[in-house]
């Protein structure tokens, strides 16, 4: 019995955990200022050639970020961040509060988001842009919303 107590511990642990998946982001600015960032994003879209994709999200006092868009369950979800299979290169303004180990409370330029591979080949490109440009790393829910 304390085996198949221990094994069922461990199965549900594993699928919670596995709700959960390491995601790479680049990033080049930071500010607790959402003009500012919405600045540097559009700055960042012309000079570095990469789409700017807000995602319908803008600024929400009490949220950081929100977003108004229906999901195909009919409901509003509000500000979900980037990396639930919206990966690849365009830039966009995310909210590091929603982030497992960023700091809180700032508007980040992401640039790219994804396998660190993936997203560490543009890591010259941001530099370029701007030299103090990062690839930081986060997990990411990918469970139901429900």
């Amino acid at each position: 019995m304390k085996a198949i107590l221990i094994l069922a511990i461990a199965l549900a642990s594993f699928i919670i955990n596995a709700q959960e998946v390491s995601k790479s982001f680049l990033i080049v600015s930071s500010t607790k200022n959402y003009n500012a960032a919405l600045k540097s994003a559009q700055r960042a879209a012309n000079e570095m050639g990469i789409p700017l994709n807000l995602r319908n999200c803008y600024k929400d006092k009490e949220e950081g970020l929100t977003s108004s868009e229906v999901c195909g369950c009919g409901e509003k979800h509000g500000y979900i961040p980037r990396g639930r299979g919206d990966d690849g290169a365009y830039i966009s303004i995310e909210f590091s509060s929603s982030y497992a180990n960023f700091a809180p409370d700032y508007y980040i330029v992401v640039v790219s988001s994804g396998e660190e591979e993936n997203v560490k080949s543009l890591l010259p490109k941001a530099k370029a842009f701007n030299n103090s440009a990062y690839i930081k790393k986060s997990n990411v829910y990918m469970g139901c919303m429900h």
